[in-house]
């Protein structure tokens, strides 16, 4: 069995560990979870755990549990448990963030909720808790001022979550976005410590190889030390075939160096080698962080640096060819610092350019700023304006003479002054600005600017503020045309998913305070898969846009018509008379929908499964409504005949 780690954590944090070793390419990583008990006060024991190690031993060689001192009850047997760690944490919160920004968030009387026991609440509250709307509302309003979502992005649908627990409990909420950076420095750290010990087992087998890997650490961190200090690319690159060399014995190494993308110098050993295959990769891409040789004796490697790519190497022909995979993996580890010591040797080089240049810079600097096409201003001290560019005559119509020595709230509105007082602190400060907001010019016309403002320090000292307007008028007017296209589906036209819970909670208010009753009718395409396979996915979306035309057809203007996506639809007839008026709907789209269609030259046959729903027979929750009348369609689409059900029969 080849060494295999698997990391066993705890079911609420499963999906952001996934997504991390996913993202990272790593092999030999098994991904295991433990039930998530917060909400019982249960805690895994360690018998527990080597029931699991028991089982899985076929899988991984090497288990480490990661949870928090309250999860998990691990006691002095717990060291007896072969092959097997643990990385504990205080909280569980601490594996999104360190433990002084949680603290943070504590002492300012912060609930905090994870995404992974978002998505469990109402089993928490209701099933294991006993919590009813009333009891949950006088707890949380006893020892917390506010929910706070640490949200890492990998669960879809948090912020509707968020609002249902927000209502349930009375507490409003904030969401913090979370990056995996931090969980993922303890994952890598976990799995080099487990290369580490795998490299350590292996020294065990024989002296000789004990030997020659001592030989290649030493090696590594020689060379690692020198070449990170090195302010030539080429002596760089050298250093690291060097090293190559030395720890991986290939017969061809060959390095493009990249700049912006593009190849700027090739590296070779031995000189005159092909590099076809390489420059191959380098224009048509290839997935992850490397891919093997086509000879399957080597591999091509992104040489990176925070996320930039400084290039890209092949290592091929590797001498002890049963080790290529120790090798690729060696090799990863240490090309960040590769990445790192090109990166520094280019930012020296352009370091050294710049000193040898300043005196140009400085006779190029008034003519650039003058006839830069951005809106340019000098602030002194004092938030005087000192200096304008011709950018800024252009787009504030103010002359020098009319503008010099003024204060900058000659450009600002009287509801932006406090904005204006945040900037100034914030440059005196020696902080860097960016933000956007309206400004005015000469004549009283509002501009939409995004501003750039920060100090211009001389030996130490501020002696000024450059301050940089660039007109984004054109820019609000597109994200305002965008926002308007985000309520409607982009290839039917119809509502979206959203807008529809919107437009059906809107309607239960106005139901409930006018005795009205609604129709929730939801529409799947029968048999469209196929439909999508064989004739292809552009006659599929004409047969979605037919659909929605039909659809649209036999409803009344203030019902709503959405794509909830897919091939499933949504209907909400509003203030109908009966559910007879609601079942004549239902049937004239069946027989719509049952009109063959000519697309492309093909003649298509479509049905649908149709389940209804009725607020307030079937509920007046949104969620409710929607699920029921899925569950009548389902009910329909199971049975194999097409047609519709009501979900009141479905009961009966």
């Amino acid at each position: 069995m080849d060494h295999s780690l698997c990391l066993m954590i705890c079911s609420n944090f499963y999906h952001e560990l996934k997504t991390i070793i996913e993202s990272e390419g790593y092999e030999n990583v098994i991904l295991k979870s433990f039930p998530a008990n917060c909400g019982e006060c249960k805690r895994i024991h360690s018998d527990d755990i080597k029931m699991f190690i028991e089982k899985n031993k076929e899988q991984c060689s090497h288990t480490e549990l990661i949870c928090t001192e309250g999860c998990a009850a691990i006691d002095d047997t717990f060291e007896e448990i072969p092959n097997c760690s643990i990385t504990k944490t205080k909280l569980c919160f601490n594996l999104l963030l360190n433990e002084s920004v949680i603290n943070r968030y504590l002492d300012d009387g912060y609930y905090l909720i994870t995404p992974g026991w978002l998505m469990r609440w109402m089993v928490y509250f209701i099933d294991t808790w006993k919590f009813d709307k009333r009891m949950a509302q006088e707890f949380f309003g006893e020892f917390t001022s506010k929910l706070l979502l640490l949200d890492t992005g990998v669960y879809d649908d948090c912020i509707n979550r968020m609002e249902s627990l927000s209502e349930f409990v009375g507490r409003p909420f904030d969401v913090v976005n979370v990056s995996l950076d931090y969980m993922k420095h303890m994952i890598e750290k976990i799995i080099l410590n487990f290369r580490l010990k795998v490299c350590q087992e292996e020294k065990s087998k024989g002296l000789a190889v004990r030997n020659r890997q001592l030989a290649e650490y030493s090696m590594v961190f020689d060379l690692f030390s020198r070449i990170t200090n090195i302010g030539q690319e080429e002596k760089v690159i050298d250093s690291i075939f060097d090293l190559i060399k030395m720890i991986i014995t290939p017969d061809k190494i060959v390095y493009l160096s990249l700049v912006d993308g593009e190849i700027d110098k090739i590296f070779s050993y031995p000189v005159q080698v092909d590099y076809n295959e390489l420059i191959e990769a380098q224009k048509t891409g290839f997935n992850g962080r490397y891919m093997w040789t086509k000879s399957n004796k080597g591999f091509i490697m992104r040489i990176q640096y925070n996320n930039e790519e400084q290039g890209i190497i092949c290592i091929d022909d590797i001498l002890y060819d049963e080790r290529k995979k120790y090798f690729l993996n060696t090799f990863l580890n240490m090309s960040s610092i590769c990445g790192l010591a090109i990166f520094n040797a280019r930012k020296y080089h352009e370091l050294i350019l710049t000193q040898q240049n300043l005196k140009l810079q400085k006779s190029y600097f008034q003519q650039l700023f003058k006839n830069s096409p951005e809106s340019i201003i000098i602030l002194d001290n004092d938030g005087k304006i000192s200096n304008i560019n011709n950018g800024f005559i252009e787009l504030f119509q103010y002359s020098f003479e009319e503008i010099q020595g003024k204060n900058i709230e000659i450009l600002v509105l009287d509801d932006k002054i406090e904005e204006l007082f945040w900037v100034k602190d914030n440059i005196l400060s020696g902080n860097f600005v960016k933000l956007e907001t309206v400004r005015k010019r000469k004549d009283g016309e509002m501009l939409d600017v995004k501003i750039l403002a920060y100090p211009i320090i001389n030996e130490g000292k501020k002696v000024g503020t450059y301050v940089i307007y660039s007109d984004i008028s054109e820019k609000k007017r597109r994200e305002e045309k965008l926002k308007k296209l985000a309520f409607n589906d982009s290839l039917t036209g119809l509502s979206t998913r959203r807008v529809f819970i919107k437009k059906l909670e809107e309607e239960i208010r106005i139901s409930d305070k006018n005795n009205n009753k609604l129709a929730v009718i939801f529409i799947d395409l029968n048999k469209f898969k196929q439909i999508n396979d064989h004739l292809g996915h552009e006659v599929g979306d004409k047969l979605l846009i037919e659909t929605a035309k039909r659809l649209k057809k036999h409803v009344r203007k203030n019902d709503t018509v959405a794509r909830m996506g897919g091939d499933e639809f949504t209907l909400l007839l509003s203030d109908i008379d009966s559910a007879e008026a609601a079942i004549k709907t239902v049937k004239r789209i069946l027989n719509s929908l049952r009109e063959r269609c000519i697309i492309e030259g093909n003649a298509i046959d479509i049905s649908a499964s149709i389940g209804v729903s009725f607020y307030p027979k079937d509920g007046k929750d949104v969620d409710v409504l929607i699920k029921k009348a899925d569950i009548a369609m389902y009910c329909v689409k199971k049975s194999g005949k097409c047609g519709f059900q009501l979900f009141e029969e479905i009961k009966s």
